[in-house]
């Protein structure tokens, strides 16, 4: 028995079944929401051929930054033409609801994840998705996208067909499947058990084609022994996990070379690109018996396979330019032909021509009232997503100027930030970077999910931009009126602790104090962060000595459940010797 891709239930969303679109198309049921919109199973109205539709929320849809960023994404998929990957056809506006929708495929079979729970697959079967799935991904990155969330639920099975499986979710932010736990709530971009090293900030944290080769090769392995090879836990257990090469114990021997090199650490010591992973062959045992003279080899050419089937992404925030592919390894071996990526198929054949509109012009801001110019610009600042070690706040817009804050752990994410921001804006940043620990990583992803628009009366700012070990640092607080407030300092060695200090003069608090500590690195930093909340949150206590990765996910889960409206301001003090 087959099911919907995605399901989440019905009744999301705002649309009643039976709502139009452009005359093409008719709404049937709801299927799932996520952050910034809604997607839907529809069909043609002229032929009946059901489609999926995904669409921008409606208070989101006069935004043009966020529409803009939709656009991007509609536009860079629509060009990834892969018999495993889901197909685009139309991304358009509906002029009577003024709302832009996104047609695709639409499928029915159940996803990898489901599909093993029937069993582990056979290393037969196993050698066609790895084909099918890793041929489609190297597609993608070709084109410069990488889908950052890999994992079996990803993976859609026509009718249970392995030889007919389906990537979807492209490039999406943040999880609405419930019950998938993701790295400090959803504020991040793939789930626990699949994530690469780089996409918690290790190891540079610059998220490249060889990310999604990590977490295929968890997909793998998984499909091979009929269950998740373990790589959750706590944030310090996932980061644990990740600095070595993870058991593979039930892997069958001849695929365990090929995972052992997918699932290194370091991305450089993975295989160079899908291609590689694709066209591996097997090893093998020499003539005459025996597994002590194993050989690999390579071969370039990918093998075609399957019928085309169907699904669809989330909406997501973007996250930013992506890296182009790595170049594929050079083999002196003969040339397989390579499968022809046009399919001919009659009920393809009969599909919708795929159209996108020519790409939105900038934001004239430069039109804009002062006050919808700063809403513009820090709505995109919101929506914009670069991993979990990234976190912007913007300071002050004005005509063609936007000055942001940008603490991350790499100026490769600064400047993907900035690239990205010139084309939705129209003008360039003034960025600036304040670099980061990965220990630093859990405070920024908890920033993250504070998601209430911050008071512009509220300031805080130190006297000066760094301190020698030893020595107290002074701190203005304003706008804060009758909520407490409390400094919070995070360590790049990862301890968090509460600074004492704090002091209230008529409308201002005032800090004068120490920031430095034994658990900081010297020279190092302090991130410190300003947290204001209607009544004291219990978490902050002056006994608070915890880790980062402990700590912020307890934080959270007290605001949320206290329903606290908490405003945060970060700043990045130097501690010198």
């Amino acid at each position: 028995m087959t099911q919907t891709v995605i399901q989440l239930g019905s009744g999301r969303g705002g649309l009643p079944a039976g709502t139009r679109l452009s005359d093409i198309y008719e709404l049937e049921s709801t299927i799932a929401a996520g952050g910034m919109g809604e997607v839907y199973k529809g069909r043609m109205i002229e032929t009946g051929d059901p489609v999926a539709i995904k669409m921008i929320k409606p208070e989101l849809a006069g935004n043009d930054a966020v529409i803009s960023l939709f656009r991007k994404e509609a536009s860079s998929l629509h060009y990834l033409h892969h018999d495993a990957i889901v197909r685009y056809f139309v991304f358009s506006v509906d002029r009577t609801l003024g709302r832009p929708y996104l047609a695709m495929e639409f499928v029915d079979g159940p996803s990898l994840s489901d599909f093993l729970k029937k069993g582990p697959l056979n290393f037969e079967q196993l050698t066609v998705l790895r084909r099918r799935v890793a041929s489609g991904l190297q597609a993608a990155h070709d084109k410069g996208v990488i889908h950052r969330d890999m994992s079996p639920d990803n993976i859609i099975l026509q009718d249970g067909d392995i030889a007919r499986a389906k990537i979807i979710d492209f490039g999406i932010a943040r999880t609405t499947k419930f019950g998938h736990a993701t790295v400090i709530g959803d504020g991040f971009a793939g789930k626990y058990n699949y994530v690469s090293p780089e996409q918690l900030g290790l190891f540079g944290g610059d998220v490249t084609n060889r990310s999604d080769i990590y977490s295929f090769g968890l997909v793998l392995a998984e499909a091979i022994i009929g269950r998740p090879i373990d790589m959750s836990g706590s944030q310090a257990d996932v980061i644990q996990k990740r600095q070595k090469v993870p058991d593979l114990t039930g892997v069958d021997f001849r695929l365990k070379p090929l995972l052992e090199r997918m699932l290194q650490p370091k991305p450089e010591d993975r295989p160079e690109s899908m291609t590689e992973v694709a066209s591996w062959i097997e090893q093998q045992p020499k003539a005459g018996g025996g597994r002590s003279g194993l050989i690999a080899a390579s071969v370039a050419g990918l093998v075609a396979l399957g019928a085309g089937v169907g699904g669809y992404l989330y909406l997501s925030r973007d996250h930013g330019p992506m890296p182009a592919p790595a170049p594929s390894p050079i083999i002196a071996t003969p040339t397989l032909p390579q499968p022809n990526p046009v399919d001919v198929r009659p009920e393809i054949a009969n599909t919708p021509p795929q159209m996108v509109e020519p790409p939105l012009e900038p934001l004239r801001i430069a039109t804009l009232s002062p006050t919808e110019r700063s809403s513009r610009v820090a709505q995109y600042v919101r929506y914009f997503d670069g991993g979990p070690c990234l976190y912007l706040t913007v300071n002050g817009v004005s005509e063609r100027m936007a000055s942001v804050d940008a603490f991350s752990l790499s100026d490769q994410i600064v400047q993907g930030f900035d690239t990205d921001f010139k084309l939705v804006n129209g003008f360039a940043p003034q960025i600036s970077s304040l670099r980061l620990s990965n220990a630093h990583c859990p405070a920024l992803a908890f920033m993250q999910r504070i998601d209430s628009d911050r008071d512009p009366a509220l300031k805080f700012e130190f006297r000066q931009p760094s301190v020698r070990a030893g020595q107290r640092v002074q701190a203005t607080i304003e706008g804060v009126g009758d909520r407490a407030a409390e400094l919070l300092a995070v360590g790049d060695a990862g301890k968090v602790r509460l600074l004492q200090g704090l002091r209230r003069d008529k409308g201002t608090v005032l800090f004068d104090g120490r920031v430095d500590d034994e658990d900081n690195n010297i020279p190092g930093s302090k991130l410190v962060l300003l947290i204001t909340s209607p009544k004291p949150i219990e978490s902050l206590t002056p006994a608070l000595r915890s880790t980062a990765w402990e700590f912020f996910p307890a934080l959270l889960e007290e605001i949320q459940r206290t329903n606290q409206q908490v405003q945060i301001i970060p700043k990045l003090i130097r501690i010198e010797r």
